[in-house]
């Protein structure tokens, strides 16, 4: 039996077109905010609600009502830890679990809008937050 040019062309794309949605399904953000089906600790981004940089290298993301995330700068975040609000974008999802790379939008009145660049490092037990500083607990 031979097939077409045309017929193999459109088997070609349908495979393609499946196997990138193995791959999306793969990287898809967990079912549960805390993600406890994967077993990644994760958070949507629209759900930071507060923040804390005791310096330009280090940012606490409040996320939800109790959740907090620590976040490393790369190269600093000229004076974020003085910066009054933020913003936060995730990389190809609405979630952004440990180990996952972010940016920051840091308005600034001198310089203009900051994004800087963060990977969220850790979630926080009761016990490391309460071990935070004052100034450093958003």
């Amino acid at each position: 039996m031979r097939l077409s040019i045309l017929k193999v062309a459109a088997i070609s794309g349908v495979a393609a077109l499946l196997a990138g949605w193995a791959a999306v399904a793969d990287g898809a953000p967990p079912a549960k905010p805390n993600g406890a089906q994967t077993g990644r600790q994760c958070f949507p981004a629209r759900e930071v609600a507060n923040f804390a940089a005791p310096d330009d290298h280090t940012v606490y993301l409040r996320a939800g009502v109790k959740d907090i995330y620590r976040a490393e700068v790369f190269g600093g975040c000229l004076d974020i830890d003085w910066s009054l609000r933020i913003g936060i974008r995730s990389y190809g999802s609405s979630f952004i679990c440990v180990g996952d790379p972010a940016e920051l939008i840091v308005p600034n009145r001198t310089i203009g809008t900051q994004r800087c660049q963060v990977k969220i490092a850790a979630k926080l037990t009761p016990e490391e937050v309460a071990a935070l500083p004052k100034r450093a607990r958003p």
